[in-house]
């Protein structure tokens, strides 16, 4: 199976917007404000603009070629067990949750000087209070504040009540399955150079297995550990040059772009990627390779 370009419905689905012939061969930017980037939902979720099956929702392929596209690391779970999606970004707006369902990942993508988030307890937040203090801004006293740049990550907890202002953009991993607690870990500011993964002699038992398979082919690429938990494991990535990926069996990998271009292409599919392009590569597929300068977030499950 090839690589798959994927862009959210919300973009698709909207008249304003390009028809999705267009987004198949356009390099724009296809991530809007707040909307989900990587899901098979089939009510909101991703849809493919890539390949001969280009147009259909992410949540039909799955049907039609089979969720062992997702690799065995999914078998427990019978289905995607998580979606990615951007929050805030949109001027003069507020993004907010009252009280989080599910624990979350969050990247720091975009921050304009001073921007802030705000975090605060959900079982302790009054409803139609925090609505009301929304509108004249008397939120911030019952919460804590963060300020944020781009490139931090932090774990936002279910049970979070959040505002996000408009200078903040925010890339989300979160679970659409329970999360064991008690295998929960947290692996930040880990940096780890992949330039030789590919040498016989590279030290390899300070690797995850996954990153067996990448390799550098020309110029330089780094890579760091954002998150690790029992689920899934989200890694970012630093290219100047051209590096090979790969998957095996046990999952599929998607790579998120967040800053720069390349090319990716495994050969039958040739992509162009930008700041918001999103690529499924499925369990066992064939090596892809990522021509470029650009910074992008690869998540993999991680049963």
């Amino acid at each position: 199976m090839s690589i798959l370009k994927l862009a959210p419905a919300s973009v698709v689905d909207e008249p304003d917007k390009k028809a999705i012939s267009k987004l198949i061969s356009t390099d724009e930017p296809l991530a809007a404000a707040s909307t989900y980037l990587f899901s098979a939902n089939p009510e909101y979720g991703s849809v493919v603009v890539s390949g001969d099956k280009a147009g259909i929702s992410f949540s039909q392929w799955l049907m039609d070629y089979g969720y062992h596209a997702l690799g065995t690391d999914c078998d427990q779970y019978g289905k995607l067990p998580l979606e990615i999606r951007g929050l805030g970004g949109e001027e003069g707006k507020l993004f907010y949750s009252l009280n989080k369902t599910k624990p979350s990942l969050w990247v720091i993508t975009e921050a304009k000087p001073g921007a802030v988030v705000y975090l605060g307890e959900g079982e302790k937040t009054e409803s139609a209070q925090f609505l009301a203090s929304l509108t004249d801004g008397s939120f911030t006293k019952g919460m804590e504040d963060y300020e944020v740049v781009p490139q931090m990550t932090a774990e936002v907890d279910a049970g979070t009540t959040y505002v996000v202002d408009d200078r903040v953009r925010i890339l989300e991993v979160t679970p659409t399955v329970d999360l064991p607690a008690e295998l929960h870990m947290h692996v930040f500011d880990h940096e780890e150079e992949i330039e030789h993964c590919d040498d016989p002699d590279h030290d390899h038992d300070h690797d995850h297995g996954y990153h067996q398979g990448d390799g550098v082919i020309d110029g330089s690429a780094s890579f760091s550990a954002g998150e690790s938990n029992s689920l899934y494991e989200a890694d970012f990535y630093l290219v100047d040059g051209s590096m090979e990926m790969s998957t095996d069996s046990r999952s599929f990998k998607v790579l998120v772009f967040m800053s720069g271009t390349a090319v990716v292409d495994d050969h039958e599919e040739t992509i162009h990627a930008e700041k918001g392009t999103v690529i499924f590569a499925p369990a066992s597929s064939k090596p892809f390779r990522i021509t470029g300068n650009c910074n992008f977030m690869m998540v993999h499950l991680n049963a």
